[in-house]
Formats: C-alpha cells, structure tokens, sequence
C-alpha cells in the first residue's frame, strides 16, 4: 500500500515540485531530470523531502563506485534439503553469493524517503548498471525490497548542449525512463 501524503505538505509543494512528486509517486516509472549542471536539480529534490517531512538520500553516481550502490558481493551460508541416492530427506549446507544493503538504502527503507541517483549518465558503467537495478527493479541483489513509501527517481546533465561528457542511453532504457527537461524560470530561483 502507498503512503497517504499529508494534504497540507503536498499543498506546500510548488507546481513542478507537485508533478515531480506525483511523477515519483506513481511508481509506474523512473523519473530521469535533465539540465545544466547548477540549475538546481539536487536542490528541488531536497526542497520536496524537507517540505513533506521524508528523508533525502543523494546519491552521486559520478563520485562512487558500484560497492556503494549496492553491489557488494559477500557470501552467506544457507541449510538446504535434499535427496540423497537413498531418496531420503537431508539438510545440507551452501555457500551462496549475496549482496550487502548498503546503511543508505536499509535506512531509506525505514521511513519515508526520497533516493535521488544523480549523474546517471556520467556513472561508470557498473555503477550505472547498479543504480538502473535498484531504479527500475527496486531492489539489491534478490532479497532486500524497497518499500512502497521510499520514492526514486534520477538526473543528468545534457552533454554536448552544456559541455558535459555523457553517455547517450539506447533505445530500451530511454523507454524506461520517464524523461523531463528541468528548467528555472527567475520567480522559481
């Protein structure tokens, strides 16, 4: 089940917050903003979270590696059953591979959170490809899910039009991606 929303802090919200906000809401895709680096992507973000009382994680995805994001492979044990030639019944134990949740993530998911990846498309590959994970799948590794009450969503810069390197997204992620062009009017700055 969805959070409910206090009225009262959604009404506090500024139009393109609100449509931001609604966008994440939905669940039904991964908001992905785009604008020059300075105009205040991060900050409208933060300004949603503070308004409506939930937590702010920002993760630059530019500045750390896949380990941060999620992808830290440890191995755990597990007791399984199974056959042996005899057909009886026995408890065996495993070594699998798992993932650890990192503090960012289990923290998000005790209260409600907004996760913002940005500079998706200026992330290594491995850390994109991480980040893409948990964006569109809602998890780490195949155990740990993300409440409902923790909204996602991420950010890039425009590349050639403001001088950034970026990676250009094929075709089957940019229809993943739910993607708005932020700008600033001068009331809104």
């Amino acid at each position: 089940m969805f959070l409910k929303v206090d009225e009262k802090k959604f009404n506090t919200l500024t139009k393109k917050q609100k449509k931001y906000f609604r966008i994440m809401y939905g669940q039904s895709g991964v908001l992905f903003i785009t604008a020059e680096p300075g105009v205040a992507k991060s900050a409208i973000m933060k300004t949603i979270a503070k308004k409506l009382g939930f937590q702010y994680f920002d993760v630059r995805l530019s500045m750390v590696d896949e380990i941060d994001v999620g992808l830290f492979p440890y191995r755990k044990e597990m007791e399984i059953d199974f056959e042996d030639t005899t057909g009886e019944s026995v408890k065996k134990i495993i070594s699998v591979m798992s993932y650890a949740i990192p503090e960012w993530a289990w923290d998000a998911n005790q209260s409600p959170s907004i996760i913002h990846f940005e500079e998706l498309n200026r992330a290594p590959l491995a850390v994109r490809n991480a980040a893409l994970q948990i964006l569109l799948e809602r998890s780490i590794g195949t155990s740990f899910k993300f409440n409902k009450n923790v909204y996602m969503l991420s950010s890039g810069n425009l590349g050639e039009a403001d001088g950034t390197d970026v990676e250009e997204f094929d075709r089957a992620l940019n229809n993943r991606l739910i993607h708005y062009k932020h700008t600033l009017s001068i009331d809104e700055w």
